[in-house]
């Protein structure tokens, strides 16, 4: 039993000074070193090619990142050279949507569980905003046209009423008021991606109207629903109390706001939903009918044209003070608009024989400026000008009152959306 006992003991003895020479033995692995060697330039504009190099000791491996604050850039990047510690990197700016202003190089190296960074700053500018022509939807094709008229043209297999285009997507929202799904299609072929399942039966109508947002399409739908649509899919959705319905609006600050009435079309409330659809942060009584509202730009208000006591008037809401001002009472021998947008602080309506001008805040009565029925009045996020649709054709609205033709479709011209680069 002794002889067991001495023998466990030397076996133990053994073991822990083995252990004592393995760890003094264990070296930790040295932190890593890097330095910029270059960069060939403080100033880079989009689709310029970066070159830089550095130079690292005792790293494994790298990454290169493109900072701006807290938000981090991952542009595609190559490596052109190497030889010993050093090495030679390209790093190619061809994001479009990456803005212009300053940002930070980092350079991250790792050895095991240690790193090491090091920074260069750059200016960089971005791809300009341009725009590039017009979708143009009719009875039978979907026309792409470009600032030279150039014409690319798509058949149409069902009638639509409204499309929507994303340039940012490369998509082509295409929409109907019944009885057809609202369609998501590639740009540069019209290949189908996907479709939206029917909110009612045949022959019943689905949507109320189709608001277009920089970027996506909300879908007002007779159930009392709204939808967003974004990136080729529904992103939010939202449902009124019960018999309400939003049966038109406008966007404001990418934001929707939207005038819902009861089940008997009577009750209008202006309501002010948050981003993600997820609720109603403001509502407001409305009066009259026949409503038309539409975004004041600059500010956080919202146009109200509406008829009341066989007069229209327009009312401007404050969101601030969450307060609704009537500006003035039009002619009662002028019909209600049935489109307006605001201009800076200029009002663009039509009825059904003329299109009128107007100061937003002020008590001149407006004035005609062109016959006929105007439409579709659109602001261009490149310069802000006014186009508008009469016809078949769409026209930008200059600052003489008078039309410069802009594209028109051959049959009749359902919609347009204009294009842009990004």
């Amino acid at each position: 039993m002794t002889g067991l006992r001495q023998f466990i003991q030397h076996c133990f003895q053994h073991a822990l000074v083995l252990a004592l020479i393995t760890s003094c033995s264990k070296e930790e692995a040295p932190y890593p070193v890097v330095s910029f060697t270059y960069v060939d330039a403080a100033n880079v504009n989009f689709g310029d090619t970066l070159r830089l190099g550095f130079e690292s000791t005792n790293s494994t491996s790298y990454k290169l990142s493109l900072l701006q604050g807290s938000r981090v850039f991952t542009l595609p990047q190559r490596e052109v050279f190497r030889e010993g510690n050093t090495i030679d990197l390209e790093l190619i700016f061809n994001e479009p949507y990456l803005e212009s202003g300053t940002y930070d190089l980092r350079l991250q190296v790792e050895n095991a569980d240690k790193g090491a960074s090091t920074f260069s700053s750059l200016r960089y500018t971005g791809l300009a905003l341009a725009q590039r022509g017009f979708a143009l939807l009719g009875d039978g094709s979907l026309d792409l046209v470009d600032n030279n008229q150039n014409r690319i043209s798509f058949p149409l297999t069902s009638p639509y009423n409204a499309l929507k285009v994303s340039s940012r997507d490369s998509l082509i929202y295409l929409a109907a008021f019944a009885d057809e799904p609202v369609e998501v299609r590639r740009l540069k072929d019209f290949q189908l991606l996907r479709e939206l399942p029917l909110v009612q039966a045949a022959g019943f109508r689905n949507y109320y109207q189709f608001i277009k947002s920089a970027e996506g399409l909300y879908l007002l739908r007779t159930d009392g629903d709204i939808d967003f649509l974004e990136e080729g899919t529904v992103q939010a959705s939202t449902s009124l109390s019960a018999g309400r319905t939003a049966r038109m609006g406008c966007v404001l600050n990418e934001k929707l706001v939207a005038i819902s009435y009861d089940q008997a079309g009577l009750n209008p409330q202006l309501e002010f939903f948050n981003s993600s659809l997820s609720g109603v942060f403001q509502s407001h009584p409305l009066s009259g009918s026949n409503h038309v509202i539409f975004p004041l730009k600059g500010n956080q208000d919202i146009g109200v044209l509406l008829r009341r006591n066989n007069k229209w008037e327009l009312h401007i809401y404050n969101s601030a003070s969450q307060t609704l001002s009537l500006e003035y009472i039009g002619n009662d021998q002028i019909p209600l608009a049935g489109s307006a947008t605001a201009q800076s602080q200029l009002l663009m309506f039509s009825t059904d024989q003329e299109l009128y001008r107007a100061l937003v805040f002020g008590s001149s009565l407006p004035i005609a400026i062109q016959s006929g029925l105007h439409k579709n009045f659109q602001l261009s996020r490149f310069d802000q000008g006014l186009y508008l649709q009469k016809a078949n054709t769409v026209y930008r609205l200059n600052l003489d009152n008078n039309l410069q033709f802009a594209a028109s479709k051959f049959d009749v011209l359902q919609d347009y959306d204009i294009l842009y680069n990004k």
